[in-house]
């Protein structure tokens, strides 16, 4: 999990729905199939991962929005876990503001519900391009056609199915590949390797693939071409176009599956991978300040911090990075405002980052002297910074807020009103001579 991924193989996405629809059953099963995990918590249990807060496990459902990370050919998936009962809708709101891409899940049984809208909703408000997931088709009476229609006719939405469910008897055994033509069986009722096969032709699967060619042709003129003149189209080329339609939030692809079963999760990833954003196809952000930021991992840090929770462990800040990169031991550059007239980043940040801070070196507080004080008080202040990093490197101090607020000013070059530098300057020589003498 420590290898450098390119941005382009970077997914941020959130898991949004309906309470009850197979949320955090999904991202158990997700975390697994990606090798994150290798004991399956329940939510019936109290022992799925991201329902860590002790009401979630005793209620069974999520409360708190949760991230993890997985990787998946090659990708890097960055997913967050989000609540479905209405009373936390702002966890979903929050997310949505720092996603690329959903996975909206329902409820084979259930169909489109009144949560299932206002999520959709938020994503519509956001501009986050999604896919969904139809969940629980092994249970008696999931209809994926009705499904399929009430995303049309509801949410407004263009469906293309991109799997089918696979029935034998009245068993979900799999999926079928509407995309490669080719059908997914899994035994069992527990994790295993799907058996793949070709597809039987029949007149839900002739249907799907024509909707299918359908929205790609409308994406690709030589796809039209083809299909007119009867040549065989490539999988590939159908992602391709498929994927130019969701970016441009044309058409929603769906898949079909049964989390709680491990039927379909594997087709759903492929599908996160193939069809959803990274960051580059999201584009450049524009910051409050109304400057633009391409996103690149070489540039200077912009993020956003989107959530704080605590727990036992203290505070935590949930920090969307949307170019540069905060490494550990780094001081990230992250400017916290709540209203036009607060400059510095307040207290609550100092200490959710400070097991990832690295204080600064001599050098690095010397240049913060001279840019806030001058070249003068840099020289009466050498012996003093001496003495400040002996004491901090023996454990009795550790860096002030006047020092944060100093480093992250000069380093991102933020130059304050003039009666904030006066109350920096005299603060930061209060702080270096208490911590410097003591």
């Amino acid at each position: 999990m420590t290898r450098r991924i390119d941005i382009e193989r970077i997914r941020n996405i959130g898991i949004i729905a309906h309470v009850d629809a197979g949320k955090t059953t999904l991202t158990e099963r997700v975390l697994f199939h990606t090798g994150r995990i290798h004991a399956i918590g329940e939510v019936h249990d109290g022992t799925a991962h991201t329902d860590y807060h002790p009401i979630s496990q005793g209620r069974g459902i999520t409360i708190m929005a949760a991230a993890v990370t997985c990787d998946w050919r090659d990708h890097r998936i960055h997913l967050i876990d989000t609540p479905g009962h209405v009373d936390f809708t702002i966890e979903v709101e929050r997310s949505l503001r720092v996603l690329d891409g959903a996975v909206v899940v329902l409820d084979g049984v259930a169909g489109v519900e009144s949560q299932t809208e206002t999520v959709w909703r938020q994503a519509d408000r956001h501009g986050v391009p999604r896919i969904v997931f139809v969940n629980k088709l092994d249970r008696t009476g999931a209809d994926f056609t009705r499904s399929m229609r009430e995303l049309a006719t509801r949410l407004g939405a263009r469906p293309i199915a991109v799997t089918l469910p696979l029935y034998a008897g009245d068993e979900l055994a799999g999926v079928i590949d509407v995309v490669e033509m080719r059908a997914l069986v899994w035994r069992g009722d527990g994790p295993s390797r799907p058996e793949i096969a070709d597809a039987s032709l029949s007149d839900n699967l002739t249907t799907a693939r024509e909707r299918l060619l359908e929205a790609c042709a409308d994406e690709d003129p030589a796809i039209l071409t083809a299909i007119v003149e009867g040549k065989p189209i490539a999988a590939d080329v159908l992602r391709r176009a498929l994927r130019r339609a969701v970016l441009a939030s044309r058409v929603v692809p769906v898949f079909a599956g049964s989390a709680y079963k491990h039927r379909g999760v594997e087709p759903l990833l492929d599908g996160v991978v193939a069809y959803l954003p990274s960051p580059v196809d999201r584009g450049s952000v524009i910051g409050t300040d109304g400057t633009t930021r391409e996103p690149s991992s070489k540039a200077p840090v912009a993020a956003l911090a989107f959530k704080v929770s605590f727990d036992e462990h203290g505070q935590l800040t949930f920090v969307r990075v949307y170019r540069g990169a905060i490494r550990a031991h780094a001081f990230p550059i992250v400017i916290v405002t709540s209203n036009a007239e607060r400059e510095f980043p307040p207290a609550f940040l100092r200490r959710c980052l400070r097991l990832d801070i690295q204080p600064p070196d001599e050098r690095t507080l010397t240049r913060i002297v001279v840019e806030l004080l001058g070249e003068s008080a840099a020289a009466e202040s050498r012996e003093l910074i001496r003495q400040f990093l002996k004491q901090r490197d023996r454990g009795d101090v550790v860096a002030t807020d006047q020092l944060l607020n100093a480093i992250y000013l000069v380093t991102s070059g933020i130059r304050p009103p003039e009666s904030a530098q006066v109350r920096l300057r005299s603060n930061l020589i209060r702080d270096l001579s208490a911590n410097g003498l003591q």
